[in-house]
């Protein structure tokens, strides 16, 4: 314990001596996750339009994500949301592999990419709904696919555990954790239309900035 909690002390001094290169690091990362994220839109575009105009699709999205204000500011700061975007957009691109494929295979990778989003940041679990969405949408109800589907949600956890093992490691402040937002959450009132405009405004205007909130308006 005592060699433990000296380490920990270690830890907490490099952070507070070498403060720049923790930043750095975190910075850094936050860079490459927000660039290849450009790509990634660019590839679920052709993922979910293989026909020649999925290239133009792909041009146009990865364009608003070059130059939107909000993924640029984000992707300078050591924080995680460009990293989140990269991983919601990577399970996008799974997703619609599972659609489109319906394999077990493609449904697991699907699930595990969902999982990881997830281990990011918790607001990315409503693309575990995209999933179910997604395979029901797709028309089959044979007791394969429910299978296939069952084998992707199952594959959620695992990659949420794989993403955060620190809630396998120290499960009570994991759970304890997960309490105290809920019951923050909770003790606040929440519009849904309201915050739906809110977001949408926000998004346009300071998110993208006057000549893309134009532009796609236009589109």
């Amino acid at each position: 314990q005592h060699l433990y909690t000296g380490h920990v002390v270690s830890l907490l001094d490099d952070v507070d001596n070498r403060s720049f290169e923790f930043y750095e690091v975190a910075r850094s990362y936050s860079g490459v996750f927000g660039a290849a994220t450009i790509l990634l839109t660019y590839l679920l575009a052709r993922r979910l339009w293989p026909e020649p105009r999925g290239r133009w699709v792909g041009l146009i999205a990865a364009t608003f994500v070059t130059f939107s204000f909000n993924h640029v500011k984000e992707s300078h700061y050591g924080v995680t949301d460009a990293t989140l975007t990269f991983f919601v957009v990577l399970a996008f691109i799974a997703v619609a592999s599972a659609y489109r494929r319906g394999t077990t295979g493609a449904y697991a990778l699907a699930g595990f990419a969902c999982g990881i989003a997830c281990a990011t940041k918790y607001s990315a679990l409503p693309i575990v709904f995209v999933l179910v969405a997604a395979h029901f949408v797709s028309g089959t109800s044979v007791l394969a696919a429910w299978r296939r589907l069952a084998v992707g949600l199952l594959a959620v956890p695992v990659g949420f555990f794989a993403g955060y093992p620190y809630a396998l490691l120290n499960w009570p402040p994991f759970l304890e954790h997960l309490g105290w937002m809920s019951a923050y959450s909770g003790s606040r009132e929440f519009d849904p239309s309201e915050r739906f405009w809110y977001i949408l405004r926000y998004t346009m205007d300071s998110g993208l900035g006057a000549p893309l909130a134009v532009g796609s308006r236009q589109i």
